[in-house]
């Protein structure tokens, strides 16, 4: 009797980087390379660079680890103080039945890490970084001279503070920091400087962007960038850039980004062939009483630009019942209906939430229902700046204030997740 059998076949699978991917250290890792796939020799000298090559035609995966950074601090209240402040602080759920748990980012450092940005896949997270108490200072109203005074956490390996705009003391600014993983069950660890940075004293910040198929990069992203025009932050607009991208952009020509007035936390998504761009400011077309959110749309791929229109819905509070104005605005989309997340006043103690709205009338971005609590403050400073992943967990930055701070370290701003169930 004859006996056949076939041939055994093999699945392909694709490399995947490990746990060493996006740590800051001090030497090139030995190990935790790949969670999947075939290492690479490690080459560079910080960052550090290796592959994940994958089996049977699996696809190869590019990892990368960052220097570690320095520790330079001015006359602050000290690691300890801090931690025993923020153990007494935290937000509050206000939707138990969709969400878990809020938690702090194990990232989180004594730095000013606010414009929280996590993108889609959950596996990227960006932050506006600058090693200071950046809130203490705008509220004593010093200088941009007098910041370094207010110098706490540590400085991004690469981070350029230049000397000669008021030596002999460094220009303290804000820089895009990134943090990445390789999967969204295991943590962010620690933040890295992106290629988002600028060595002259100008300000980059509030990175958003729509990731491609490949989720390698973005089809579009938007940041804002100090040195565009006079008036505070102005909008730059990435196509076709990696996770990483230079601050090349464009900026975004008139009617947007006019000379004098802020333009600062955009969200840019591709509807229908349309570009909707959303973001705020404070004295776009004699708005009073805080950040507004606006919304501007462009048919022809960023050439051209519609006029601002203010988004009525979520700032009029006598129409959202609201504290105040919305601001930090955020598009998510849940399979059917476009949401508008964002921060405002709660009236039930004016401190900065968050809340989200639907749209009303598909297409028509001043069209918003009534908005719901999501993320209120709780026993924090306020919490602000939402952003949510595919699967609908939300990330966000918490203030804090440190009662036993020093004259130049009492707040701290830092990011915070809120995983979806």
């Amino acid at each position: 009797m004859a006996t056949c059998s076939a041939p055994a076949t093999t699945s392909a699978v694709s490399g995947v980087c490990g746990l060493s991917y996006g740590v800051a250290t001090s030497s090139a890792p030995t190990s935790g390379l790949c969670a999947a796939g075939t290492p690479s020799q490690v080459s560079g000298s910080g960052p550090w660079i290796w592959t994940c090559t994958g089996v049977e035609g699996g696809a190869t995966a590019s990892c990368s680890a960052c220097l570690g950074p320095t520790v330079i601090t001015a006359s602050t209240a000290g690691a300890s103080s801090w931690a025993a402040a923020k153990a007494k602080q935290a937000p509050v759920n206000e939707l138990p039945g969709e969400f878990t748990t809020p938690y702090a980012q194990p990232l989180s450092t004594l730095a000013w890490e606010d414009g929280i940005y996590i993108s889609r896949d959950g596996l990227n997270l960006y932050a506006t970084y600058i090693p200071m108490d950046l809130l203490k200072a705008v509220l004593d109203g010093v200088s941009p001279t007098q910041f370094y005074l207010y110098r706490r956490g540590p400085t991004l390996a690469g981070q350029v503070f230049p000397t000669n705009i008021s030596p002999p003391n460094p220009w303290l600014h804000a820089d895009v920091a990134i943090a990445q993983r390789s999967a969204t069950s295991v943590p962010f660890t620690s933040w890295c400087l992106s290629n988002l940075h600028m060595a002259t004293g100008y300000d980059l910040g509030a990175f958003q962007g729509d990731l491609n198929t490949a989720h390698t990069g973005y089809d579009r992203a938007v940041y804002t960038d100090d040195s565009l025009a006079p008036g505070g932050p102005k909008i730059a607009l990435l196509q076709n850039v990696g996770l990483s991208p230079s601050p090349t952009g464009t900026a975004l020509p008139s009617p947007l980004n006019t000379a004098g007035t802020e333009f600062d936390n955009p969200h840019i998504e591709l509807v229908g062939g349309v570009l909707v761009l959303f973001f705020d400011s404070q004295d776009l077309q004699g708005v009073t009483g805080g950040k507004h959110v606006f919304y501007s749309t462009s048919a022809d791929n960023g050439v051209s630009w519609s006029s601002p229109t203010e988004a009525t819905t979520v700032n009029d509070t006598t129409i959202t019942n609201l504290g105040g104005p919305a601001q930090q605005p955020h598009l998510y989309n849940d399979g059917s209906v476009w949401w508008l997340y964002f921060g405002a006043a709660n009236p039930a103690d004016f401190k900065q939430a968050i809340y989200r709205a639907p749209q009303g009338t598909p297409g028509d971005w001043n069209s918003w229902g009534a908005p719901t609590l999501v993320v209120s403050a709780g026993t924090t400073m306020g919490v602000g700046e939402p952003t949510v992943t595919s699967h609908g967990d939300l990330s966000f930055v918490v203030i804090y204030k440190n009662g036993s701070g020093t004259a130049v370290d009492t707040y701290d701003a830092d990011p915070w997740y809120l995983p979806h169930q």
